[in-house]
């Protein structure tokens, strides 16, 4: 074979762990995703600004090494967790089952547009590095905002796209989308903008060289 095609089905084949993980080779990609996400991934929880007795949703939770730190932001937290990678509905499953003292975690799987659970049902709701994969990202927004109550916030965490072109596996599965689009999307929907942050962050890249990742939070409310 071609090594252009073997390269090519190579970066087709991480695209597509990196967007719902599966088998042993999802699990080691999962892994390197929880490395490379879980600074942005706290961030998006102090972003929240958690308050006792909430009940929170994340989408694409993965195998949620930041269960408990998201915990300790206050009093019992009711966390759901969204995933539709069931491998990862099992891991952050396993891997939280043990945790004693806070309130269990419910983890479903879903089919990326559908949120299972009523409306109003949710003061807050934040998601890292999963707009990419959003098949219908104007149906699931709309959905976003039916499950949040009134005033809820929304975290949503992302990297610039000037960043995410520079890497070779993001022209297979990905959609990448600018700040400017991103904020039209989501208060075409109805939400109210409450911030843009963009933070800057070095990360190891797959050649175990130090990059800089540009990356936003935006964090809106619903009217």
């Amino acid at each position: 074979m071609n090594p252009d095609n073997n390269n090519t089905v190579n970066l087709k084949e991480l695209a597509l762990q990196l967007k719902c993980p599966k088998g042993t080779n999802g699990l080691k990609v999962a892994e390197s995703m929880t490395e490379t996400n879980i600074s942005m991934t706290l961030h998006a929880i102090f972003a929240l600004q958690l308050q006792a007795y909430e009940i929170v949703l994340e989408l694409g939770h993965a195998d949620c090494p930041h269960f408990l730190q998201l915990m300790s932001q206050a009093n019992h937290i009711k966390y759901h967790g969204l995933e539709t990678s069931s491998l990862m509905v099992s891991e952050a499953s396993r891997k939280t089952i043990m945790q004693v003292d806070v309130p269990k975690p419910v983890f479903k799987w879903y089919n990326g547009t559908d949120i299972p659970y009523k409306a109003n049902y949710f003061n807050k709701l934040f998601t890292v590095n999963t707009i990419y994969f959003w098949d219908k990202p104007k149906l699931l927004l709309e959905e976003i905002y039916r499950v949040l109550k009134p005033q809820g916030i929304f975290v949503l965490v992302f990297a610039s796209k000037e960043y995410m072109e520079t890497l070779p596996f993001t022209r297979f599965e990905f959609n990448l989308y600018g700040i400017d689009e991103v904020e039209a999307m989501v208060t075409h929907v109805g939400f109210n903008i409450d911030s843009i942050t963009e933070k800057k962050e070095m990360i190891r890249n797959k050649m175990q060289e130090f990059v800089e990742r540009p990356y936003y939070i935006i964090n809106m409310r619903r009217t």
